[in-house]
């Protein structure tokens, strides 16, 4: 295994072409092959080990993003509150607008209608940490798989020229890995 003083300048590494690929992927929607190779060279100095060490961390929601070097915190912070003071806003202006008329079930509707969009905008901030992880955690486990000698699309092949988000996050339904216990015992 590993030392632990090796960790972190490695975990940098990792991290900030994890960040780099993401930035790529957020610009053009999807990953193309040249983006991936430009991780697999970012990463390259740095054993299988380090980078199964990595997946791990990453996968256990109990590490922080900033021990993984992939922290964005400007950017959440400021979406979640646009997304509570919208609700705040939208809140008070329905009780508002319901103490100074007597419809109260249109002052309702107004409030449900003005709401929901920052509702939704919450929603994604707060949920978007863990789809981020799961991403990371896919194009980590690509690069072990590759450097292995073993293929992680569930179907034998390599990387498809432009890998989406949907592609990685909800894989074809026609795939099936039979489990240890039902080889064995069944």
């Amino acid at each position: 295994m590993t030392s632990d003083r090796m960790l972190p300048p490695s975990y940098r590494a990792i991290g900030t072409e994890l960040l780099a690929l993401e930035t790529h992927h957020e610009a053009t929607g999807y990953i193309t092959p040249s983006s991936f190779k430009a991780f697999r060279q970012g990463v390259v100095t740095i054993s299988v080990e380090v980078l199964e060490a990595y997946l791990e961390d990453l996968l256990d929601n109990s590490v922080e993003d900033a021990y993984l070097f992939i922290e964005r915190t400007g950017r959440k912070l400021w979406s979640e509150t646009i997304a509570v003071g919208g609700l705040v806003l939208a809140l008070v202006g329905g009780m508002m607008l319901a103490a100074r008329s007597e419809a109260v079930l249109p002052s309702f509707f107004l409030t449900l209608s003005l709401a929901s969009p920052f509702a939704w905008l919450w929603h994604r901030a707060t949920s978007r940490g863990a789809t981020r992880r799961m991403f990371f955690a896919h194009v980590v486990s690509h690069e072990i798989g590759r450097r292995r000698g073993i293929t992680k699309d569930g179907q034998g092949r390599p990387l498809t020229p432009a890998v989406t988000i949907q592609s990685i996050l909800k894989p074809e339904t026609g795939t099936k890995a039979e489990g240890a216990a039902l080889t064995q015992y069944h």
